[in-house]
């Protein structure tokens, strides 16, 4: 049995990158997000609550060097 974490943080990994990607597509600013309340991530917009339950597939697992420049740059016009 392995005991290595790595598939754990690619889970996490790929959770974060796709609740960014929900969040920054939130078409309100009043719109707002939750992270592990209900699901994994909440929206809730005047249209009511959406929640969301990631799973992680490794054939789909965007990796984190191809996307690392765009998400500092977005980091860096939020702060």
């Amino acid at each position: 049995m392995s005991r290595s974490a790595a598939p754990i943080v690619k889970g996490y990994l790929y959770q974060f990158q796709n609740s960014a990607i929900e969040i920054l597509s939130l078409p309100l600013e009043s719109d707002t997000a939750t992270f592990e309340d209900s699901q994994d991530l909440d929206l809730h917009a005047s249209t009511g609550t959406t929640a969301i339950q990631y799973k992680h597939n490794p054939a789909s697992f965007i990796d984190a060097a191809r996307i690392r420049q765009t998400v500092l740059d977005m980091l860096l016009d939020f702060s």
